[in-house]
């Protein structure tokens, strides 16, 4: 009895997941989030998958970022990015310290900084 009741609520479990999953979408990394609310101007280099109404993502220190949702489901995510939706890279581009530069300077001149 309590078998199939486990095996009945795990597979509720994982189909719920794969329906959340279904509508999910690419966010840009919550690192980059955080820092823009500092004082500087930065663009995020990745995109984490995110199913439907769960967030679930780690930056680049380890710190977790999560809502009810995404604890709930946090080791289906887990799973699911490590294998099907993985990481995509936004900027494969590596800007030097004098890119950098003399981009904050276009951006200072046409006065959007």
């Amino acid at each position: 009895m309590y078998k199939k009741l486990t095996a009945v609520v795990f597979a509720f479990y994982v189909i719920s997941y794969i329906f959340l999953s279904f509508f999910g979408r690419y966010e840009e990394s919550y690192s980059a989030i955080e820092k823009i609310i500092g004082p500087c101007l930065c663009l995020s280099s990745i995109e984490q998958w995110q199913p439907t109404y769960a967030v679930f993502a780690k930056d680049n220190s380890g710190k977790i970022y999560t809502n009810i949702v995404g604890k709930l489901y946090y080791p289906l995510i887990l799973a699911d990015q490590g294998t099907w939706h993985l990481n995509k890279e936004i900027l494969r581009h590596h800007f030097t310290p004098e890119e950098i530069k003399k981009q904050m300077e276009n951006l200072r001149t046409n006065g959007h900084i």
